[in-house]
């Protein structure tokens, strides 16, 4: 913990298999693979979190038989648990195929005044896009949504956000409503997909949208630091098992 407040990390690793035929849903295995590396009790523990503290998707090149394990370690609990076994990682043996760590990971490190940062960066842009880069789903009233909402967009980062960040909690309805008013879907191309866990294909979407902005200046520091956020929490349900991975698209200002 730096300056008293939590550090997350984001692992992203470059994988590649001598074995054809595997795609992105490998990510729910390597997430077993990954606690199968700890303790029973700390997966007994992780399961029962409503929002888990670690998060993981794998974007994969079918053609190439490679691809890339972004693993987001949210709390400095997770990344104390974690860190050694992926710092040390070389080979995965999944039932699927056996998966060897390559040149060109990535680590990099985070913590809440950087991200305050990153958000004062964007403090004067008024269009965020937002990529999703693996099936993302919502639940609401126990069906799944396959359509991204600004509320549940919210709630997904705000929730991740308190455990992450429990000492500078964002709690305040009132605030959540202003911020509510003032973001809004004005663009998307996004398509229906499945992603397949277990023995059901859960509905979900992939793709992008653009959220516009319209917000006075607290509110406006208050998302875009849940913007700068985004990449590490993942967005969505199930984001432990691969989905809702996100990337942030340069941020701009609305044309003239």
């Amino acid at each position: 913990m730096q300056g008293g407040y939590s550090m997350i990390k984001q692992y992203r690793i470059s994988l590649e298999s001598k074995q054809a035929g595997l795609n992105a849903s490998i990510a729910y295995p390597l997430y077993a693979w990954l606690l199968s590396q700890v303790p029973t009790e700390v997966g007994t523990a992780l399961h029962e979190q409503a929002t888990r503290p670690i998060n993981q998707y794998i974007l994969w090149n079918a053609a190439a038989n490679r691809g890339e394990w972004v693993v987001n370690l949210m709390t400095d609990e997770m990344v104390e648990i974690f860190s050694p076994i992926l710092n040390a990682l070389s080979v995965i043996a999944l039932r699927s195929g056996t998966l060897l760590a390559t040149a060109g990971s990535t680590v990099e490190a985070s913590n809440f005044q950087h991200l305050l940062k990153c958000g004062e960066s964007l403090s004067n842009v008024q269009l965020f896009p937002i990529h999703f880069l693996t099936p993302t789903t919502f639940k609401q009233d126990k069906r799944y949504v396959i359509f991204p909402q600004e509320s549940l967009i919210l709630q997904s980062l705000i929730s991740r956000w308190n455990v992450s960040f429990p000492e500078a909690p964002m709690d305040d309805e009132d605030a959540f409503q202003a911020l509510l008013r003032g973001i809004h879907i004005v663009d998307y191309n996004l398509h229906t997909t499945r992603y397949p866990m277990k023995q059901v294909r859960l509905p979900a979407f992939q793709g992008r949208i653009s959220i516009e902005t319209r917000l006075p200046a607290p509110m406006m520091a208050l998302w875009t630091t849940l913007y700068s956020f985004a990449p590490y929490a993942g967005i969505g349900v199930k984001t432990t098992l691969g989905m809702g991975g996100v990337s942030m698209m340069k941020a701009s200002n609305l044309p003239v």
